[in-house]
């Protein structure tokens, strides 16, 4: 009984730390913060990623697709990809940018972050 009370306490927990995180946008990247979401999406992503310098400007979020292999004519090589895209989401977590995956988070101490503007109602 005691186990499951502090498993879930800690989940509780958990929960509390991610209610605090909310999603932003670059306020003014510079070089060196746009260095850091390249390292963070590259390592991530397995290979090097090269990203728009306005990126994450007026969106908090972007999904990223890897280049497919093309021949000489410009044909795809590979047939249908079933590979998820890295889905990347800028937030603001106690002040401090972060950038987070599906599965990781990295912080961006070189980048400032705003709140990201709420979606227009349609």
């Amino acid at each position: 009984m005691r186990r499951l009370a502090s498993m879930l306490l800690l989940s509780g927990c958990s929960a509390a730390a991610l209610s605090d995180d909310a999603p932003a946008r670059l306020a003014a990247p510079s070089a060196a913060c746009h260095a850091q979401i390249e390292q963070a999406a590259s390592g991530w992503a397995g290979a090097p990623v090269k990203l728009a310098p306005t990126l994450l400007v007026e969106a908090d979020s972007v999904s990223l697709e890897r280049a497919r292999s093309r021949d000489t004519e410009g044909r795809q090589r590979d047939g249908r990809s079933l590979e998820r895209p890295l889905r990347l989401r800028l937030l603001q977590v106690d002040g401090q940018c972060v950038l987070a995956s599906e599965h990781a988070r990295a912080s961006l101490p070189a980048c400032r972050c705003a709140p990201s503007a709420p979606a227009p109602a349609k």
